[in-house]
């Protein structure tokens, strides 16, 4: 994971955090297992969906949720690891995902 610091002006910095894929894979694997238990599939009982199922029809759908939660949870372990002081809420201003790394980048 890379980090970049940017200050926009004396109140406001932005954090960009950089993921490689492998990073991510866990987090990935949380969700399509968490979403796995909801999705319903003809010819199959809900939440018995075999996983490649899963891939096919919903991954990209599903990773793409997930990332806005990874950012958050990035954001918050970087966040206390470096003891900013955060005013307000943060903003998510921008994912980018690429098919070696992904960017995020947060508003504080």
């Amino acid at each position: 994971m890379e980090t970049n610091f940017i200050t926009i002006d004396n109140c406001t910095q932005e954090v960009e955090i950089t993921l490689s894929n492998s990073e991510l894979q866990p987090h990935y694997n949380k969700a399509y297992a968490d979403s796995a238990k909801l999705i319903e599939v003809p010819g199959f009982r809900k939440g018995k969906v075999p996983l490649p199922i899963i891939k096919q029809r919903f991954g990209r759908s599903i990773e793409n949720e997930a990332l806005e939660t990874i950012a958050n949870e990035e954001f918050t372990i970087i966040a206390r690891r470096d003891n900013l002081t955060v005013l307000g809420n943060p903003s998510l201003r921008d994912i980018r995902k690429t098919p070696s790394r992904n960017y995020f980048c947060h508003s504080l």
